[in-house]
């Protein structure tokens, strides 16, 4: 990477996600062949070109509570497979898949894993919408499956806490994930003074979200910046790259622009 460019994993993670009160999204096992079955680099690599992080897990590479022990789903499909035979649906089903025109997460991206779902026997039907639609069906559990781009902001608590089983579809739980053991590790988490102990409970939670395969998990927005060779200060900021302290940054005496005062 040129030194004049700043490449970041932004605090967005895009995601397939499941609406776990139908049926076949009940199955742990379906949700993990989905995760297995998908060649997510490669589609990063060809549709993305290159212009994302491979989702790990829920939260992001740059957040304070993320796990760098963390193993995300690699590409199986021989394991996806097995994973649909154990579940009983060996011959698969038809799903109904819904999101907007983005070309970065929209419904392009079921276009890309179409293929990949097919050799499982996951057949997709893929409905486009306007933004407003999509999160009015979503806050509704009107779905199956979706594609969308959520923001895990700074603080990673409150980023774990949408999928709490407290949480509503109108809060943010749209896919209606509940796990007894995830909110515990969330309550101990909000009670815990002790930071390291604290992070050790965020990563214990993000970790039961990543094996249950609540989403499929997909990437992380990869934002990057680039800047003359004599501008200095500029930061990597996962929030947003767009947001820089301008009273740090500063151009130097041998600046072009300089040179001609």
């Amino acid at each position: 990477m040129s030194k004049n460019i700043i490449e970041v994993a932004e605090m967005f993670t895009r995601v397939i996600g499941f609406n776990l009160d139908k049926e076949q999204f009940k199955k742990k096992e379906v949700r993990q062949a989905i995760n297995l079955a998908i060649d997510r680099n490669l589609i990063i690599e060809k549709l993305l070109h290159g212009k994302a992080v491979p989702a790990v897990s829920w939260l992001p590479t740059t957040s304070t509570a993320f796990n760098p022990q963390a193993k995300g789903y690699e590409y199986n499909p021989t394991k996806a497979a097995e994973l649909m035979k154990q579940a009983g649906y060996e011959k698969g089903f038809t799903v109904q898949a819904i999101g907007t025109s983005n070309p970065s997460w929209g419904t392009v991206v079921f276009e890309a894993a179409m293929p990949y779902l097919k050799r499982i026997n996951i057949n997709v039907n893929i409905q486009q919408m306007e933004g407003a639609t999509l999160v009015d069906r979503l806050l509704k559990g009107e779905f199956e499956m979706f594609s969308y781009s959520m923001g895990t902001g700074p603080e990673p608590l409150q980023a774990l806490r949408r999928w709490k089983g407290d949480t509503s579809r109108p809060a943010g739980n749209y896919i209606n994930y509940s796990n007894p053991n995830y909110d515990k590790a969330l309550d101990q988490a909000a009670a815990e003074r002790n930071e390291a102990k604290r992070i050790a409970l965020l990563q214990q939670a993000d970790g039961i979200l990543l094996e249950d395969a609540a989403l499929m998990f997909f990437n992380y927005n990869k934002a990057v910046m680039a800047f003359q060779p004599w501008v200095q200060g500029f930061k990597a900021n996962a929030v947003d790259m767009v947001y820089q302290d301008m009273a740090s940054v500063w151009v130097e005496e041998a600046s072009p622009r300089a040179k001609e005062q």
